[in-house]
């Protein structure tokens, strides 16, 4: 069967790595954008700060910077100093 014909209800949101994985990959392939994607983690229950900075970091991947929304990127704490580390990563990847 495939992960994103499963039902929510198939999706196991534990701190267990497996089960955080497959729902963060879920949560990616059943959405439109990443904040729809994050949202669905979020509202999975269980360890959702876990498994919504995964599915989130997926997300971000597959969509890029552009698709997690300014007002988001601007409300996280020493949102500057991220950019920076994330344009210095960036720079150093061939």
């Amino acid at each position: 069967m495939k992960l994103a014909s499963l039902a929510e209800r198939d999706i196991s949101s534990t701190g267990y790595v497996v089960d955080t994985l497959t729902a963060a990959i879920w949560c990616l392939l059943t959405s439109k954008n990443y904040r729809e994607t994050v949202l669905k983690a979020v509202n999975l229950g269980g360890d959702t700060d876990t498994i919504s900075i995964v599915a989130g970091g997926l997300a971000g991947i597959h969509g890029g910077l552009a698709a997690v929304s300014e007002n988001w990127r601007n409300a996280m704490a020493r949102a500057g100093d991220l950019k920076t580390l994330f344009e210095l990563f960036a720079a150093s990847c061939p």
